[in-house]
């Protein structure tokens, strides 16, 4: 059977390092010990017979299993962390970057101009359809929203204050063309 350590818990307490795994067979030894003495058992009730050695517990190496919100709690982590990754390699000079960074750069501008030209088009091919508009038509349109989106800084209300003085024009304009006739 195998020998274990008397403790001095005065000495681990006052211990600066971390604990040996002597230490550690010793308190667990004390702590089945005591438990054992107050629930009844007697030392073998309970024990694996002398001469097997325990059996070791298993490090796989893996992490716990968590729990569905944790899983997507670290997914949304993960997916923050990427994205703040990413921002930071487009918005960086080409020279400041590494050669990855450099390839990975090139990648996201490819992506993103893909997904902004497929958004173009679904927006030209909705346009046309809600209108009733040939696509070069609707392609007119959406350049010309742009161009006002960019002369507004996209401000909701500078585009609401020119569209209400160009109404206002327009009606005045129409107003004319009443009297004329």
């Amino acid at each position: 059977m195998a020998e274990t350590k008397v403790l001095d818990f005065e000495a681990i307490r006052q211990k600066t390092g971390p604990l040996d795994d002597s230490d550690l067979s010793g308190i667990k030894a004390k702590a089945d010990a005591e438990y054992d003495a107050e629930h009844g058992k007697s030392k073998d009730e309970g024990k694996e017979p002398e001469g097997t050695a325990p059996a070791p517990e298993k490090d796989t190496g893996k992490e716990p299993e968590l729990t569905e919100d944790e899983k997507k709690a670290k997914e949304a982590e993960e997916v923050e962390a990427k994205k703040k990754e990413d921002d930071r390699i487009l918005g960086a000079k080409d020279e400041d970057l590494q050669p990855e960074e450099k390839t990975r750069k090139t990648e996201l501008l490819k992506v993103k101009e893909e997904s902004d030209a497929k958004a173009l088009n679904d927006e030209i091919s909705s346009i046309a359809k809600e209108h009733g508009l040939t696509p070069e038509e609707a392609k007119e349109s959406v350049e010309h929203f742009a161009k006002i989106r960019e002369k507004y800084k996209d401000d909701p209300k500078a585009m609401a204050k020119a569209y209400y003085f160009i109404q206002r024009q327009a009606s005045k304009h129409e107003a004319e063309l009443k009297k004329a006739q």
